[in-house]
């Protein structure tokens, strides 16, 4: 739906939704690498189904392209009905690479945990 933009020559979009994903070991090792020191978490996780809502603003200037995006998600509620304990919820926010913005970026091959990392701290 358009809205309001506070620049003159340009359009915001913005678009509402709600991403639903199963948790397999893969999305673990990809979105929360830290937890898979603790295959207890992992079992308790995998085969769940991790649900959050997210709002994303597209603007757009008077020649029909995006000049700035503005995604935000929900992921920290979506985490706690998962787990449905705020410790664990915390654990989790912690293990994972949340942007200010709420976006989650997957960890890299280069951030794979050496012989020397400490595991997620268990509360």
């Amino acid at each position: 739906m358009p809205i309001e933009c506070d620049e003159p020559d340009a359009y915001t979009v913005q678009c509402v939704g709600r991403t639903t994903l199963r948790i397999s070991r893969d999305t673990i090792k990809h979105f929360f690498q830290p937890l898979l020191a603790d295959e207890e978490m992992v079992q308790r996780l995998v085969g769940k189904t991790y649900d959050f809502p997210f709002v994303s603003r597209f603007h757009f200037n008077l020649s029909g392209r995006v000049f700035k995006l503005e995604p935000r998600a929900e992921l920290a509620s979506g985490l706690f009905d998962l787990v449905v304990d705020p410790f664990s919820t915390v654990r989790m926010l912690g293990a994972s690479k949340l942007t200010d913005d709420g976006c989650l970026h997957a960890y890299s091959a280069q951030d794979a945990p050496s012989a020397a990392s400490k595991p997620v701290e268990v509360l």
